[in-house]
């Protein structure tokens, strides 16, 4: 079970993450500062607008995530040493961490109209995981089998929903030419 948990998490962070490479093009020529309709947006501004979420929006929200992740992968897998050891790091740290990336998902203003649906898929699988430690949580408190196994299932669901976003906003940055690459894990 533990071992499962970890291959999946293993898997899951080599998806996760946004790109933390600088893009060729200047940030600081950046049209996101405007309030221009989608209609009205050029190319320009809509591959500006791209490049202010890959590298500027989600940079917070990926400290987070990587921050609760490592933590995990910290207790778990070949680092498990006992039930009491994995509850107090749900606990104390990957929880509330993850937790604020879950906030900073669902506070993202995106103004483009092509990145709204990539943010919401981001939305889902931030809180998919935060549901999956949250179960995990309460499956360690009640050394309840069965909800362990449905924490698995929700990280499963966390990584297709992380894999469809990395997906959907590559499609979107090659449209407008913009170089994105999923980080992995630091």
């Amino acid at each position: 079970m533990r071992k499962y948990s970890f291959l999946i998490l293993i898997f899951m962070l080599l998806l996760v993450g946004c790109n933390d490479k600088k893009n060729v093009n200047s940030e600081n020529k950046s049209a996101n500062n405007k309030e221009v309709t989608e209609e009205k947006m050029s190319n320009f501004e809509k591959q500006q607008a791209i490049i202010h979420f890959i590298n500027k929006d989600l940079s917070k929200l990926n400290e987070y995530e990587q921050e609760a992740k490592l933590a995990f992968l910290s207790v778990t897998g070949e680092n498990f040493t006992n039930d009491q050891e994995v509850y107090d790091a749900l606990n104390e740290e990957i929880i509330p961490k993850y937790k604020k990336a879950v906030d900073e998902a669902e506070n993202l203003d995106v103004k483009m109209k092509e990145l709204k649906p990539i943010k919401e898929e981001l939305e889902l699988a931030t809180s998919y995981f935060y549901e999956s430690m949250v179960m995990k949580r309460k499956a360690v408190e009640q050394q309840d089998r069965q909800l362990a196994e449905d924490s698995d299932k929700k990280l499963l669901e966390h990584n297709d929903t992380i894999m469809q976003y990395h997906k959907d906003l590559e499609t979107l940055a090659k449209k407008y030419n913009v170089k994105y690459e999923p980080a992995t894990l630091k």
